[in-house]
């Protein structure tokens, strides 16, 4: 259940754990799925961050095709291609994306 600061809260995401007032009342109770409006009251109360489901989190961001990382690894060593320490680094790296895609 990671801790988000109140500012990075999106929409969707679900409370994992209560929130309450300074009276000690139930302010938002666990499980509760952000929308807009709780989020405007968030951001205008004095929570600083609340805990999340993590199920809830989808600040992965997919993985770039593979032919994007094969032309930045060109690119990228095209400037050192005389060393033989770095093609070396280079085969490895094309070795592994080209496991990781198979799996």
């Amino acid at each position: 259940m990671p801790a988000v600061l109140t500012d990075k809260l999106k929409v969707g995401m679900k409370l994992c754990q209560a929130l309450y007032t300074d009276k000690g009342k139930v302010y938002l109770p666990a499980g509760t799925i952000l929308d807009e409006k709780l989020l405007a009251e968030l951001s205008r109360a004095r929570y600083k961050y609340v805990r999340v489901d993590s199920s809830s989190l989808s600040h992965k961001k997919a993985a770039p095709p593979a032919s994007d990382f094969e032309d930045r690894l060109e690119e990228r060593f095209s400037r050192v291609a005389l060393c033989p320490f770095l093609r070396l680094i280079k085969e490895a790296l094309k070795a592994a994306m080209t496991t990781g895609s198979q799996g």
